[in-house]
């Protein structure tokens, strides 16, 4: 496969990458097809790219005659990244629908973050939904914000204490136990490694510091999130979905923060394979959760098992962001957000309450427990007896 076409037409771009997939005669029938499907209709395409050089591709500008795919509502695109071990097991939750938001890019204002999670919040409980909304912010501006619409007496919001340490921001996602986590950052690569880079809160007081001091790996994420609760991390930060290689992490391989997020186990997850400007990130922000929302209303009502399809919660996103610039051909802010999902069905497990999802919880995080435990046992050379103990310990059996 030779590079895209570097051409500020993204139509023709998208074009291009049509005809790349057309050389293939069965995707060419398959995409023609869904062209001549009813915009009612919901067929999502899900791209698994393993060739390196085409995960780098803008597959999101896919582009027909003068239609842009994921500009309709109907053929969203997402990308499959598939587990390292896949878990057949569906995740089990009660009614009530865990928002995690932490906030914290140094020199990015995130009042328009706040504001538009907060105003999607209230809409998503008009709907019914019982949403537990909680917020870590580091900014003082916007903690002030936040304070001051709690004592106001409006809808619930629980403000959480700013992290000072990537440990502090692993023990959001451990023990609030969200089904979705928001965060707004910095994407960087320091020393190697991709990272996302958080301001703790006296890092705004100094002026030469470009980047916040709390550094977030990969793993840091990955082990948090892989708790059986969460189903959908959002990195509202640049380039957390940038295909890169050039021994990023230690290897050869093209890859993105999002895209390893499923690899390592989060059944789907949201970034931008781009810089992105701030007011762009509120912008795609904002229309996402009034779609995930409403995606998640009925199953949330309803006891018993229901299988949750990411791709539809993109297009309001984006055709806001397209709406901003106009002509969607001469700006590609709309392609830039990018969602990675696994290659089999999400499937959730909808409990009539809060104590039988919460003992199904426990027992999950116990066995995820005993694996890594064993997993770091394996390191040494213990007799049996005594590597039952410290699993044990591990476990709390």
């Amino acid at each position: 496969i030779t590079p895209a076409p570097a051409v500020a037409d993204t139509k023709e771009a998208g074009r291009a990458l049509f005809a790349r997939l057309a050389v293939n005669a069965d995707a060419q029938a398959g995409l023609q097809a869904l062209a001549g499907w009813p915009e009612n209709n919901m067929n999502p395409i899900y791209l698994e790219i393993d060739e390196p050089t085409a995960k780098t591709f803008p597959w999101e500008q896919l582009c027909v005659g003068d239609t842009f795919f994921s500009l309709r509502w109907s053929w969203q695109i997402a990308r499959v990244a598939r587990p390292r071990e896949e878990d057949p097991r569906p995740y089990v939750t009660s009614p009530e629908l865990r928002l995690l938001v932490v906030l914290s890019a140094l020199g990015r204002q995130a009042m328009g973050e706040w504001q538009s999670s907060r105003d999607d919040v209230e809409t998503g409980r008009t709907l019914g939904l019982n949403i537990k909304f909680l917020v870590s912010v580091t900014e003082l501006d916007v903690r002030t914000a936040i304070d001051d619409y709690i004592a106001a007496g409006n809808a619930p919001v629980t403000r959480l204490d700013p992290p000072a340490t990537a440990g502090d921001v692993r023990g959001l996602i451990q023990d609030v136990k969200p089904q979705i986590v928001h965060m707004y950052a910095h994407g960087a690569v320091r020393n190697g490694a991709r990272v996302l880079s958080f301001a703790k809160t006296s890092d705004w007081d100094a002026d030469d510091k470009a980047h916040g001091s709390i550094n977030l790996q990969l793993a840091d994420v990955s082990r948090a999130a892989r708790n059986g609760c969460v189903w959908l991390v959002f990195l509202n930060a640049c380039k957390s979905a940038a295909a890169e290689g050039d021994r990023i992490d230690g290897d050869d391989e093209v890859r993105s923060f999002v895209g390893d997020l499923v690899i390592e186990g989060v059944p789907a997850a949201i970034g931008h394979r781009r810089a992105i400007e701030s007011i762009d990130a509120h912008r795609f922000a904002e229309p996402l959760y009034g779609a995930i929302f409403r995606l998640l209303e009925d199953p949330l009502a309803q006891p018993g098992q229901h299988v949750m399809e990411w791709a539809p919660v993109m297009f309001d996103a984006r055709e806001r962001l397209a709406n901003e610039y106009g002509d969607p051909s001469t700006a590609d802010n709309w392609s830039v957000p990018v969602l990675y999902v696994r290659p089999t069905g999400f499937l959730i497990d909808v409990a009539a309450d809060d104590v039988h999802a919460e003992a199904v919880r426990e027992d999950l995080s116990r066995d995820m427990a005993y694996d890594e435990a064993l997993e770091t046992l394996e390191n040494f050379d213990l007799p049996p007896g005594l590597e039952d103990q410290v699993l044990g310990l591990f476990t709390g059996t």
